[in-house]
């Protein structure tokens, strides 16, 4: 009874670890992960110490059973590696454990309340840089856990789990966000300058096989060696699979250094699992060399080690399967795997999947294999596609097959060839349709879509920047004219500008280019929250080599010159998009100058020549995204002639009045307005509340007018008010009463009282 109990907590710990190690991708939740793992199973104080940092420090967090809370800390790695066990190699295979003798324990390992009469295993971990069971001084992490009776000393048999899942890959293990433990798909990293385009789903973990995505960077100088792709499928579950994923990762990063053939690759892979002291050390995989010919096209070497053959989708919307004789490593000294030679010409696609995606259960009684037919016919119905879409529809597809059943990992590659970059009025007729298919996907707000669009626009060839400032921006502006004339509500407009901020977002993670050049902070003034003209504006940047700090919405001008302190960027540049905001960012550039940064000002708030800009002491302005990129390419910001005195009225009296008295001011014009315009008494709540937002921003744009001293300012938004309420059936008499009636309550302030007047005449304009 005892030995099956045992074995029943072996398999719940086996179990346990799967789900937990697997899902996380970040090397401090692992190592918080292993901890807690180690408190919940075998111990009472758990500590996991991570490899030393480039300032020779070793960090290491510490859990404890029953608390949920976890410590964390560093220590000297001198003073670490004098503990007995940490600065040894743990021999060939993880789990290695060496017991602490009392005298031997450092005071920062254990809590002091739990540090007498503690027994003290220390234990080695397999890390994310060095191979299953071998050390390394950066890469290795170890745990130190006093033992329980709950599991037999020293632990012989139990298993280690790894300090970060060995399945996945550097480019995946910068995400901070850990993927469920289910299949869910992941864009793989694009290729800037490479051959094609890549777009991948890949298991995000689970006690089931690793899969492997692996793309070496190019090399330092002379001619550009083809990028590999690699997609594997190792045996076995639970951790055993996941310590030999990653010696397989391991051992290719190694191999890269001396070999890229990808059928010596195989080979010397091979040569690697044979001489592996752990049985079962079986591997498929396809590996694909990716180059660019002269002719557009891209050139593919593959080789297939008992993996599923890659499948090509032709621009004929045939499929060809590329065939495929190599046996899977680890078998056999001869695995006779062979580069086939391919090639993609431009919109082709080559496809690379797992047999998790053919040997799916699924249709309508549930016991069908999907089979090698149906993913054929699928892959076809995706001509014409972006890579991402590929993935995407494949996925969808298998998920429906599968309809919620339990199946194997699945795991999907995708590799296209790019279109030509397309210029001239063919190129801006077909932005034209884009920006057309794009209005279509927000107006159904369509993120998903939308994305899929972008993307596929890039990899057709048409410049990220056009992808944001020619299609983006320009639907965005038109999804405001659709508000303004009542065609779409304002809960469509918000839901078409988050579809747009995730286009943009999915804009920036595809170009991701190396900063080059200075540093520029891009901020919304304070009460400004439409980010996304200065979102459009910092990628715009980033895409031209700045190093970007995009502080968003809304920033309040102290935290801003706190933040300039820190950072030093070279410029700011100050987005307004509302007029009414124009007091704040007067305040914002005011700071910013204080601070010695220039300042770049831009957003229809500065009005349509900027004149603001340079009334409020703004160094440069710029009437959009590119002219404004154009004005930070050159190295340094025109600076605008000196303001006359008296030109800016900060202290006008007129001014301050208005703002102070605010809130009286409205509550008395909606009341007296309910007396002079008596269709008001039949208004219900909500008509009540919109009526008094519009006086709310009369009298804003009112004492923003006296600020700037310029009365179109005011008459101006009178006029676009007056054709708002005119779209959605409401009559300008309202209107008109109500500036009559403001007007009425003024009557120490000259000057607004005549822009009031102004106004009256302006809202009554072409009216009969």
């Amino acid at each position: 009874m005892a030995g099956a109990q045992a074995e029943r907590n072996r398999i719940d710990f086996l179990v346990e670890i799967g789900f937990r190690l697997s899902a996380a991708l970040n090397v401090r939740r692992c190592a918080y992960a292993a901890a807690r793992l180690a408190t919940t199973y075998l111990a009472e104080v758990a500590a996991v110490a991570l490899g030393p940092d480039e300032r020779h420090r070793v960090r290491w967090v510490r859990t404890v059973a029953g608390r949920d809370d976890a410590e964390e800390g560093e220590v000297a790695g001198r003073a670490a590696v004098a503990v007995p066990g940490l600065g040894e190699s743990p021999g060939d295979l993880p789990g290695s454990a060496r017991r602490l003798k009392p005298d031997e324990v450092p005071e920062w390992l254990l809590p002091p309340a739990l540090a007498a009469g503690r027994q003290v295993l220390v234990v080695t971990l397999s890390g994310p840089a060095a191979p299953a069971g071998r050390s390394s001084s950066s890469g290795t992490a170890r745990t130190m856990t006093p033992t329980r009776n709950r599991w037999p000393a020293p632990w012989p048999n139990a298993p280690v789990p790894p300090s970060a899942p060995p399945g996945c890959t550097r480019s995946s293990a910068r995400s901070t966000t850990p993927w469920p433990p289910t299949c869910s798909r992941r864009p793989c990293p694009s290729l800037r300058g490479g051959p094609g385009r890549l777009a991948a789903r890949l298991p995000a973990g689970g006690p089931a096989r690793r899969r492997l995505l692996r793309r070496p960077p190019p090399p330092a100088g002379g001619a550009p060696e083809p990028t590999l792709a690699v997609l594997g499928d190792v045996c076995g579950k639970g951790v055993q699979a996941a310590a030999l994923a990653g010696r397989v990762r391991h051992s290719l990063r190694a191999l890269l250094l001396l070999e890229r053939r990808p059928e010596r690759l195989a080979d010397l892979l091979n040569r690697t699992l044979l001489d592996s002291p752990t049985p079962y050390s079986h591997v498929t995989l396809v590996l694909a060399a990716l180059s660019r010919a002269p002719d557009g096209h891209v050139r593919l070497g593959l080789a297939v080690a008992g993996h599923p053959p890659p499948l090509i989708l032709r621009r004929d919307r045939s499929v060809e399967e590329v065939s495929s004789t190599g046996c899977m490593l680890g078998v056999l000294p001869d695995i006779g795997v062979r580069t086939v030679p391919a090639d993609l010409a431009p919109g082709e696609v080559c496809l690379l999947y797992s047999d998790g995606v053919t040997e799916a259960f699924g249709g309508p009684a549930g016991h069908e294999m999907y089979g090698d037919d149906r993913l054929k016919t699928a892959l076809a119905s995706c001509a014409g596609m972006p890579a991402a879409a590929v993935v995407a529809r494949l996925e969808q597809l298998g998920s429906e097959w599968l309809a919620g059943g339990e199946h194997d990992d699945r795991a999907l590659l995708a590799i296209r060839c790019p279109l030509p970059p397309r210029h001239g009025p063919e190129g801006a007729m077909d932005l034209k349709a884009a920006q057309d298919r794009y209005l279509e996907r927000a107006a159904e707000a369509d993120a998903r879509g939308a994305v899929d669009l972008v993307l596929g626009l890039l990899d057709d060839g048409v410049p990220a920047e056009d992808v944001l400032l020619r299609v983006i921006a320009p639907v965005q502006r038109r999804v405001g004219e659709l508000w303004a004339a009542n065609t779409w509500s304002v809960a469509r407009e918000h839901a078409a500008t988050s579809v747009s901020e995730t286009a943009v977002a999915a804009v920036a993670v595809h170009a991701r280019p190396r900063p080059a050049r200075g540093r520029i902070t891009v901020a919304c003034t304070d009460g400004e929250y439409h980010a996304l003209p200065a979102r459009l504006l910092a990628e715009v940047l980033r895409l031209r080599g700045h190093r970007v700090d995009f502080l968003g919405a809304s920033v309040p001008g102290g935290h801003l010159l706190s933040y300039l302190h820190q950072t030093g960027p070279d410029a700011v540049a100050v987005s307004c998009t509302l007029p009414t905001r124009l007091l704040r960012a007067h305040g914002l550039i005011t700071a910013c100058r204080a601070a010695g940064v220039p300042v770049l000002a831009g957003g229809a708030g500065f009005g349509p020549d900027g004149r603001y800009a340079r009334t409020l002491g703004a160094d440069a302005w710029a009437p959009t995204a590119d002219a404004a990129a154009d004005i930070l390419d050159s190295g340094g910001l025109p600076a605008f002639p000196p303001v006359p005195d008296g030109a800016l009225r900060v202290a006008d009296k007129e001014t301050a009045e208005l703002l102070r008295r605010r809130t009286a001011l409205l509550a008395a014009v909606l009341d007296d307005l309910g007396r002079a315009y008596p269709p008001m008494s039949a208004y219900d709540p909500e008509q009540l509340e919109r009526t008094a937002e519009d006086l709310g921003h009369i009298a804003d744009f009112l004492s923003t007018a006296l600020f700037v001293d310029d009365p179109a300012l005011f008459t101006g938004f009178v006029t676009w008010t007056r054709d708002i309420l005119l779209a959605r059936g409401v009559p300008p008499e309202p209107l008109v009463t109500g500036l009559r009636v403001m007007r009425d309550r003024l009557p120490g302030l000259p000057r607004a009282r005549e822009l009031l007047t102004e106004g009256i005449r302006a809202a009554m304009a072409g009216l009969a």
